[in-house]
Order: C-alpha cells, then sequence, then structure tokens
C-alpha cells in the first residue's frame, strides 16, 4: 500500500507539467562531465526510476553479455569522461564500481531475457575492460580524423 503511495507520487511529480512523461531516449543523458555525472546521480537515486531506466536501456540488448555492456557504455558515457575513471580507483583514477549508474548497467544487463542470471563478475569483465579501453579509443579517433584531412588534401593537390 505504501508503494502504491509513492508510485503515485512520483507519476505525479513527473506529470505536473501537463504532458505524459514516458521515457524515451531524451530522458537518458550522455555523460561527458562531473556535472552531467551527479546530475544523473541524482536521477536515479530513486529505485523506481533507475528500475523503468534499466528497463528502457536493456532494449538496447546484444548477443552476449560484452556486447550489451559495449551498448549501454557507449550510450550512457563518452570516452573523455571514462578516462578518468576505473573500475576499483586503479592508478589514482575516480572508482566507478561505487556509482549508482554502476548499478544501472548491471540492473540493465540483467533484464535482458537471455542474460536474467548473470552474474556481477559476468558483467563486470566487459565493464572493466570497457573502460580500461577509453585512451586507446580517444587516441585512435584523434589519429584516424587528422589522418582522413591529410589524404584529402593530397589528393586534391594532384588534381
Amino acid at each position: 500500500m505504501m508503494l502504491d503511495k509513492i508510485f503515485n507520487q512520483l507519476n505525479n511529480q513527473t506529470n505536473s507539467n501537463g504532458d505524459s512523461h514516458s521515457l524515451n531516449h531524451y530522458d537518458i543523458p550522455h555523460i561527458t562531465n562531473a556535472n552531467d555525472l551527479n546530475e544523473w546521480e541524482d536521477t536515479i537515486k530513486d529505485s523506481s526510476y533507475l528500475s523503468k531506466i534499466a528497463q528502457q536501456l536493456s532494449l538496447m540488448g546484444g548477443h552476449s553479455i560484452s556486447e550489451t555492456v559495449r551498448k549501454l557504455m557507449q550510450r550512457l558515457f563518452s570516452d573523455t569522461f571514462l578516462v578518468d575513471y576505473s573500475f576499483i580507483g586503479f592508478k589514482g583514477k575516480k572508482t566507478f564500481s561505487n556509482l549508482r549508474s554502476c548499478d544501472l548497467i548491471k540492473l540493465a544487463v540483467r533484464k535482458v531475457p537471455l542474460f536474467q542470471n548473470a552474474s556481477d563478475n559476468e558483467i563486470e569483465k566487459p565493464l572493466k575492460s570497457f573502460m580500461a579501453q577509453a585512451s586507446a579509443r580517444l587516441k585512435f579517433k584523434t589519429k584516424v580524423i587528422p589522418s582522413t584531412n591529410s589524404e584529402n588534401t593530397d589528393s586534391e593537390k594532384d588534381l
């Protein structure tokens, strides 16, 4: 009964502006800095909202746990943000495992029917790997963009 009251209050708060509030991709930010993270962490403190967001994110799916984790992390976080984090705060980085966002990733993976019985370890392994590769992905992106531009200028010279 108390739970019903909480759900009703949450629905009234989200619908207070007069239009119906449905979860869509606009409700889930792409976190690029500490301010974005703090706002997002405050938003997902509520367990019922966290569950709704996890359900929405689970629709991204994947054929494996690692593919699902990758898709979720790419959707939620920029590589420029992730370079400052590691799963347990190794090498003086900030700790990702303490964040509510980490709980969200695990919950979203488990809401995919194929992975409903996935252990923390099965989810954390690809999560740690994805985070550890953030700086390499950034380096790759910066190398690809300038080399593409220089190739265009060289071919333009030949014309």
